[in-house]
């Protein structure tokens, strides 16, 4: 099985979703009657549908619009995030690495209840709950902390100032806070569908109440622009995840496996071994041989080419827990080998740091057990 061929085949199952979901949105477009404002106002809760939903299109009025927290812009709706951006260093087997991230430490939202007009009639929009539409990023700005790690004790983006939140994530020393501003602009002429309802200004359309019912859907391309849009990339996540879901299948099923001894199992399968393993703890990486063919075999765990290379001690131990083999190769770096006479039976091998260290990223190590055409029983020992 390949690996590669099951990740694009979980790239293929996203794509085909996406297509799904731009399907029920084309087909909730075309079954959600459409009406004008004029229409609305005149019909009342008589212009829905049996589910309470309609749609319609008209100038976006100014009453009842929202301004931007940062940038100061007038939208429909907006959502602001703050996060603190971190930086930490963590020991490797290749050296002292240093990791960046981020995470959200504030979010808002907040959505307006604003007009749609139509030749002199007006159909309310009740965007409260977040909707189903494009938010374009509107403003971005970052706050630095010095390299004494001064954290201020206010934050200030564009026009929003806040309070520094207390910091309770444990990653790194905080090197700043990015403030990220995304907004549904007022455009002239808007396309909304949801629900029908008479709000305290008159006929108002919302979110639809229950479950699968979908969001309160706004775009300010249009009606006919939005389906052509939802058409398009309905097609292109159907082609595309499609053709990667049936692709990659077939390789995960197919194709070439990684190769044999690549990855060190915690059962070794056979007596003759060789494999690259990983250990994560300070009490090293168990794994279980089985000796069927009494005889001389050499086992050695060798350093690979890192910058800190595992201090390897390798321990040989028998079915009854007896330690049977040891070595830890005499110096730092050096391979760790074990060459004697195992008759058969199950063994545990172990493969640990000497001084018991372990880094991010865990240590890795090469493992080789052969058989010699010899007799005899050596036993290579040491201890520091």
């Amino acid at each position: 099985m390949s690996v590669v061929g099951w990740f694009l085949a979980v790239l293929g199952l996203v794509g085909v979703i996406v297509g799904v979901l731009q399907m029920l949105k084309g087909k909730k477009m075309n079954a959600v009657p459409y009406r004008a404002p004029s229409e609305i106002s005149k019909l009342g809760l008589g212009a829905a549908d049996a589910k309470g939903l309609v749609s319609t299109e008209g100038a976006v009025g100014q009453q009842g619009l929202l301004t931007a927290p940062m940038s100061g812009k007038p939208c429909l709706a907006y959502e602001i995030t703050v996060e603190r951006k971190w930086e930490k260093t963590e020991r490797t087997e290749n050296g002292t690495e240093t990791k960046k991230g981020g995470s959200n430490v504030f979010s808002e939202y907040k959505g307006a209840v604003f007009s749609l007009q139509e030749g002199g009639s007006t159909v309310f929009v009740d965007a409260t709950e977040r909707p189903d539409a494009s938010f374009d990023k509107s403003f971005s700005s970052g706050v630095n902390v010095g390299a004494l790690g001064l954290i201020p004790n206010t934050l200030q983006f564009g026009d929003f100032q806040m309070n520094t939140p207390l910091i309770v994530d444990t990653d790194g020393r905080t090197t700043g806070f990015e403030g990220v501003e995304r907004i549904v602009e007022a455009s002239p002429n808007l396309y909304a569908l949801g629900a029908l309802g008479v709000g305290a200004s008159g006929p108002t359309l919302g979110t639809p109440k229950g479950l699968g019912k979908g969001k309160l859907l706004l775009s300010s391309k249009g009606r006919g622009a939005l389906a052509k849009a939802t058409k398009r990339n309905m097609v292109l996540g159907y082609a595309v995840g499609g053709a990667l879901l049936v692709s990659g299948t077939a390789l995960g099923v197919f194709g070439k496996p990684p190769s044999a001894g690549s990855s060190c199992p915690s059962t070794l399968g056979a007596e003759v071994v060789a494999c690259d393993g990983r250990m994560y703890e300070r009490d090293g990486y168990d794994m279980k041989w089985t000796v069927t063919t009494a005889g001389e075999y050499t086992v050695t765990v060798k350093q690979p080419n890192v910058k800190h290379p595992i201090d390897a001690a390798l321990t040989i131990k028998n079915a009854s827990g007896k330690q049977v083999g040891y070595n830890d190769g005499g110096s730092p770096g050096a391979n760790a080998t074990v060459t004697q006479t195992f008759e058969p039976g199950t063994y545990t091998i172990n493969v640990r740091d000497f001084a018991r260290d372990k880094v991010k990223g865990g240590y890795g190590f090469h493992l080789d057990i052969a058989r010699s055409a010899s007799g005899g029983r050596v036993v290579r020992r040491r201890s520091r």
